[in-house]
């Protein structure tokens, strides 16, 4: 006896691990963007930024975070926080 063939199913592909950055300014002062899905930073031979791109989650358990512009100069570090720093797991 044989039945119909089966096709795979295709899986959905993997949500992206999200990330939480913290950026530490030449003020003192820090923020941190939560639901971060890729980043990259581009730098000069001294060590300044000279870009910055970012891409957050359009899930909206997260909340957006909105910068016209920013002083490239005026980020002094840039930290990826582990994933279960300050926050519940919101999978």
């Amino acid at each position: 006896m044989t039945g119909p063939i089966e096709e795979p199913t295709p899986e959905a592909p993997a949500a992206p691990a999200l990330q939480r950055l913290k950026f530490l300014m030449r003020s003192g002062n820090a923020f941190m963007v939560d639901g971060v899905v890729d980043w990259d930073i581009e730098g000069d031979r001294a060590g300044r930024i000279t870009s910055l791109q970012l891409e957050q989650s359009k899930d909206p358990r997260y909340a957006r975070v909105v910068v016209e512009t920013i002083d490239l100069a005026q980020i002094e570090a840039v930290v990826l926080l582990p994933k279960d720093s300050g926050r519940a797991d919101r999978s």
